[in-house]
């Protein structure tokens, strides 16, 4: 045991163990990991409770909980962990596999519910997460009457809906522009998904194989239309080749997302949630422009071609899981510029429904990029300092009442891009 650090691990089986829900669906039972929680030596009076990204359905990870970011193992024995629990923040997490908002959002507060069992009140609970956990996490900024506070981190947090049609449109255009063989929806076994995306993933490769062929133009036009982003770690200030070669690169990757997800939302909700438009624009750009002719051709093949339909009943209930922006707390997001898998774009969605909602106040937006390293370039790539740095400033805005300025966290936090605002979200799936 570390000096001055009590590390209490309570992994809380199904039996003996209770929480209330957060969306008054479904049961009470625990996840299937049951919770972790983590107690520092001093405990400064507040509670993290951490919302883990999406796990693929059977993964060694998928029942493990985490109480950190950093942590995917649950065992929160890493240098973030413990700067938190250095600084008297307890720790809880939980597992859930799969894309299980509701169950997610249910497990939450059963880790809040049983710490309070196990340690009393906290006199403030903070509410974090990443990627699919950030969206939980926003949730709960909306919804939960036990979150005082939320940070949210790489979060998919224009919702599912936005995210879903997005990587709809991605396998759609593939089959249009690159092979009308290919399946894009109506999958009966999750194998038949995984090979779809693989199959859409050699296409990309194969096409690119010539970079000045028509295949290779096509691809680019493809990630110019998901909107994905062009600048990547090999290239953070390209000219429009090296550009044309990011954002390709962050295809592929956005592609893994695919592979991973499609199957499990399909089977979850009974049906395709997702769907594309016969109302496709050229997108816009300096890559759009250097295909010239070519990209109204491949406009005007995806406008030809019959879209792809949702399941109604199915794309209602994943509509009921986005966010409103009616947030009842802070909410501190940090997002990596040029993420490609959980596009930046996402904050623009989140700030435009905050906005709507009345409460910009309640919003503080950090973007990081540092280039050299992995840091804004990747998925959930953030320095331990970064984390914390986070964790403090949503704190400090608790207690004082005084939203945390770009300038101030940049200087806390380290390799803020002060400077980015994130695009629209893309036209095609809007």
């Amino acid at each position: 045991m570390r000096p001055k650090i009590v590390l209490l691990v309570l992994v809380l089986l199904a039996t003996g163990c209770t929480s209330s829900t957060t969306d008054g669906t479904g049961t009470n039972a625990p996840p299937p990991g049951g919770y972790e929680i983590r107690m520092p030596a001093h405990w400064n009076g507040t509670l993290l409770v951490f919302s883990h990204g999406y796990r693929v359905v059977g993964s060694a990870a998928a029942n493990v909980p985490a109480a950190a970011l950093s942590d995917p193992d649950g065992r929160a024995d890493s240098r973030q962990a413990q700067l938190l629990l250095a600084k008297g923040y307890a720790l809880a997490g939980y597992a859930t596999p799969g894309w299980d908002v509701a169950g997610s959002l249910r497990a939450a507060e059963g880790a809040y519910r049983q710490f309070v069992q196990l340690h009393g009140e906290p006199k403030r609970t903070y509410a974090w997460g990443a990627s699919f956990g950030g969206l939980i996490t926003e949730l709960l900024a909306e919804r939960a009457s036990w979150v005082d506070g939320a940070a949210a981190f790489c979060g998919v947090v224009a919702g599912p809906t936005l995210n879903f049609d997005n990587l709809q449109l991605a396998m759609h255009a593939i089959k249009v522009l690159l092979d009308p063989t290919l399946q894009v929806s109506g999958f009966t076994s999750s194998s038949a998904s995984v090979q779809a995306a693989q199959n859409a993933a050699r296409l990309v490769s194969a096409a690119i194989a010539d970079p000045r062929s028509a295949a290779a133009a096509k691809v680019v036009y493809i990630a110019a239309l998901l909107g994905l982003p062009t600048k990547s770690l090999t290239f953070p200030n390209g000219n429009l080749s090296q550009q044309a070669t990011s954002t390709v690169s962050a295809l592929q990757a956005y592609l893994q997302l695919v592979l991973q997800i499609r199957y499990d939302v399909q089977n979850r909700f009974g049906g395709n949630p997702a769907r594309t438009s016969a109302d496709i624009q050229t997108p816009e750009g300096p890559l759009i422009t250097a295909l010239g002719a070519q990209a109204a051709s491949f406009t005007a093949a995806l406008r030809a071609a019959s879209p792809v339909a949702a399941d109604a009943t199915a794309r209602a209930a994943v509509a009921a899981q986005d966010p409103t922006g009616d947030l009842r707390v802070p909410l501190i997001t940090v997002h990596d510029a040029y993420d490609p898998i959980a596009l930046a774009q996402n904050e623009t969605v989140l700030k435009e429904r905050v906005a709507h909602a009345g409460h910009s106040d309640r919003l503080a937006q950090f973007y990081v990029a540092q280039p050299g390293t992995t840091i804004g370039y990747e998925h959930c790539a953030f320095t331990d300092a970064q984390v914390v740095a986070t964790i403090g400033a949503l704190d400090s805005w608790s207690r004082s009442g005084v939203r945390p300025s770009t300038a101030g966290f940049a200087q806390e936090a380290g390799g803020v891009d002060t400077s980015f605002t994130p695009e629209p979200w893309p036209a095609a799936s809007r």
